[in-house]
């Protein structure tokens, strides 16, 4: 796509206002790889939800931070920079806990661990009921037999946030074994995926909250 048809949907959605021609202009940015662009453009008509932005800006998105005209991240310890997840929503804990996680697993495989994976992965896929009581009927009684990030990543999908922090402790527990850099990667690459690679950029992120009791 021409540099012309950009400036010319640009010109055009400037004229008009409409959604439409909005939507139109941010369909060739997003084709042509401006990210930045298509995010302000995406946030200016509602095409991309804000929070999904800002998750994507606090664990360290360059393209996100811009588009909100913030500047470079603060420089947080892990732990804060974990406890802020949770201000989008349990999903996003967990995601992030569950991916520190499996970077341990790949160096350490452990059958016990792997199962406690699963079945967090079963509740982000559906937070029901059923898969709370089914975690937390399993793995509560196995805290002493699995690694610490495995039972703190499990335990952060039925447990209550802000009781515990668990997905704090998962991640803190990861780093010890694979390191803070890793652990930072691995978080941001699982809720980058989740918040502006899937979906409907459109609308909030899912927020479970079948496991708050």
């Amino acid at each position: 796509m021409t540099d012309d048809a950009q400036q010319a949907a640009r010109r055009r959605w400037d004229e008009t206002g409409a959604a439409h021609d909005g939507r139109r202009y941010l369909a060739l940015l997003w084709r042509a790889g401006e990210e930045v662009e298509a995010l302000r453009v995406g946030l200016a008509i509602g095409a991309v939800h804000d929070e999904r932005a800002r998750l994507a800006a606090h664990v360290g998105h360059v393209p996100a931070r811009e588009a909100l005209g913030l500047g470079p991240p603060a420089a947080l310890p892990l732990t804060a920079w974990a406890q802020r997840l949770f201000d989008w929503g349990q999903g996003a804990a967990v995601r992030a806990a569950v991916a520190a996680a499996r970077g341990c697993l790949e160096r350490a495989p452990d059958e016990g661990a792997a199962a406690a994976l699963a079945a967090a992965d079963a509740w982000l896929a559906c937070p029901c009921p059923r898969h709370h009581a089914a975690a937390e009927a399993r793995f509560n009684p196995l805290r002493a037999a699995l690694p610490p990030w495995a039972w703190e990543a499990v335990t952060a999908a039925h447990c209550p946030p802000r009781a515990c922090w668990h997905h704090v402790r998962a991640l803190s527990a990861a780093a010890h074994v694979v390191g803070e850099q890793a652990v930072r990667g691995a978080a941001r690459d699982a809720l980058l995926a989740w918040a502006l690679a899937a979906g409907d950029l459109a609308a909030p992120l899912e927020r479970p909250s079948v496991a708050l009791r």
